[in-house]
């Protein structure tokens, strides 16, 4: 079982009445890009922003600085365009003064799968976390002299052949700020999923309204960060932290606290982890569970009868549902099975079982029925029944065995058939009578 955590660090704008002018802060970067790259600073992460650097050559370090604008969150931006593999993207990055802070809560950055945000689609949308390539020294670019050696080569995990999206924020720091609380999310999938992206969202209710929002996947192992929320009225402090829809999952929600709060769950319809009149100082830990929701099979039965006589058949039946994923209340190891058994027709909810998918799997968890039947005269069609793929998020399946009884009767006459066939006898006797008199 994988564990999934993540966590954002986020730092408050400053109060709406304070009116302290933060000293020009610039930021310095030493970064280079295989293959080429253009580097921007905005102050809207959907606007691409204003070009502070550029560079063509993967093997130089290129070195830049810019000013930031003032009291206002900024954004670095980085279009990284690889036009053949490999690709990466490495570099370091500084603030000259505390006014403001990067994703990490510090005056240093460096290029890492934790604090930057990638899209191939554009700055402000369809971000996941960069993939970790190795540090410096990892072939086979070497090592960067200029840039910091805790950095890392990092590009979108859908590989290199293409131009892609870097983002983090720079944010401003309130100056005197003595309030402060930590909220770590830790992420687990039951089943084991390391691949499907979960989006988790923090809002707090303060002065100055507070979202964010992370996507992730296991994919680089685990993540342990922390959302960071300062300045602030001690014991004033509402949180909430939850997650988006993941097909095919239900979540769980589990609170740890120094103080206010207490255990929330998805089964009383709460969906997130609830923080109220959180104190300076808290370290509050938001526990979200992931969980595949079962999926329900439901086998019908159907008998068709044809010819006279066909009701004195035996209609007992025993149905065998088998399946590679598990089967809710049944005993198996990588296979498990579920017996049915009835008479005639069966009514609907009559036979039915509740599968976990595999998420593993491009078709998930894979079941059949199956049938013994030893008359001759009873023909099975499985139908649908003889393979049914039970994947994440579908609603339910159903399926239906049909038998079909072919009875050859003793034929009969009716009364007046029986009439007919008298005189055609006595007919062909009178014949034969005359023919030899």
């Amino acid at each position: 079982m994988n564990a999934l955590r993540f966590c954002l660090l986020v730092l408050v704008l400053a109060t709406a009445n304070s009116n302290t002018l933060s000293a020009a802060t610039t930021l310095d970067a030493a970064m280079t890009v295989d293959n080429e790259f253009t580097a921007y600073i905005s102050t809207d992460d959907s606007v691409q922003g204003t070009q502070i650097g550029t560079g063509n050559s993967w093997p130089t370090t290129y070195g830049f600085n810019s000013l930031l604008t003032p009291d206002v969150t900024n954004y670095l931006h980085i279009v990284a365009t690889d036009t053949g593999p490999p690709a990466m993207f490495i570099g370091s990055f500084t603030l000259s003064n505390s006014s403001f802070a990067f994703d990490n809560g510090t005056q240093s950055l460096v290029s890492n799968s934790s604090n930057w945000s990638v899209s191939t689609t554009g700055f402000g949308a369809n971000y996941s976390a960069p993939q970790d390539l190795g540090g410096q020294g990892t072939a086979p670019w070497g090592s960067f002299g200029g840039i910091n050696a805790a950095a890392r080569f990092i590009w979108h995990s859908g590989g290199p052949g293409n131009t892609v999206y870097f983002s983090t924020e720079i944010s401003p720091v309130v100056a005197g700020s003595t309030t402060r609380a930590t909220f770590t999310v830790q992420k687990e999938f039951t089943d084991g999923n390391d691949e499907t992206e979960v989006t988790v969202n923090i809002q707090c209710f303060t002065g100055v309204p507070l979202n964010q929002s992370a996507t992730r996947t296991a994919s680089d192992g685990d993540f342990e960060v922390e959302f960071v929320v300062e300045s602030f009225d001690s014991g004033q402090l509402d949180c909430e932290i939850g997650e988006s829809d993941v097909a095919g999952y239900s979540a769980d929600y589990e609170v740890t606290e120094d103080d206010a709060g207490s255990t929330q769950d998805s089964d009383n319809g709460v969906d997130a982890c609830e923080f109220e009149n959180v104190n300076s100082g808290a370290d509050n830990v938001c526990i979200v569970t992931n969980s595949p929701v079962p999926v329900e099979i439901e086998i019908n039965k159907v008998w068709v009868i044809e010819g006279s006589g066909g009701d004195d058949v035996n209609q007992n039946y025993e149905l065998t549902l088998h399946c590679d994923g598990e089967i809710l209340g049944q005993e198996g190891k990588g296979y498990w099975n579920k017996d049915f058994s009835g008479t005639g027709d069966s009514e609907p909810g009559d036979h039915t079982a509740a599968v976990i998918p595999d998420w593993d799997s491009e078709d998930g968890a894979h079941c059949y029925v199956t049938e013994d039947i030893d008359d001759d005269a009873v023909e099975t069609d499985l139908g649908d029944c003889n393979s049914l793929d039970v994947e994440l998020g579908s609603e339910g399946l159903s399926c239906t065995v049909t038998n079909t009884v072919f009875f050859e009767g003793i034929p009969t006459l009716s009364q007046y058939g029986m009439a007919i066939l008298a005189l055609l006898m006595l007919s062909v006797g009178f014949v034969g009578f005359r023919r030899f008199v």
